[in-house]
């Protein structure tokens, strides 16, 4: 099977139906792209975005049966390391105010907040939910 296509189906391993955002075409855009890096791994998927000396990270998940085991620190570690050797200075990223877990796990490896996305999350309320921005520095 192509690797994007296995990346692919990590990836809804990884989400809710309702909460799929990237499609299988995407994967392969993914791929094709020199300023993305897709990191697949036993129990979960990072994707980010380097341009020079930064790193946006688009997603982080682990799989559904495999959640609250660690993993997403595990990812998330591989990740920060990859992105040093990769020459970036910070990784930026979002994040759904509602998701506590996300949001103690980047707390917790250090990022900081620099705002918020006013409604930027639709929800299953019909309502919106706004997005956290947050940095973690790694080079001073």
């Amino acid at each position: 099977m192509p690797k994007e296509y296995v990346a692919f189906q990590l990836y809804l391993d990884c989400v809710q139906k309702k909460e799929v955002k990237f499609s299988l075409k995407d994967f392969y855009s993914f791929y094709k792209n020199k300023n993305i890096k897709v990191f697949c791994y036993h129990h979960g998927i990072a994707i980010a975005s380097y341009v020079e000396d930064e790193c946006e990270l688009y997603f982080l998940g682990v799989k559904n049966n495999q959640k609250r085991l660690g993993h997403g620190t595990k990812i998330l570690k591989h990740l920060i390391i990859s992105s040093k050797e990769l020459g970036s200075r910070k990784i930026f990223l979002e994040v759904n105010v509602t998701n506590e877990a996300a949001l103690k796990l980047y707390t917790n490896a250090g990022f900081k907040r620099l705002g918020a996305r006013k409604e930027y999350y639709k929800n299953s309320f019909n309502s919106f939910d706004d997005a956290i921005l947050m940095e973690l520095t790694l080079i001073c």
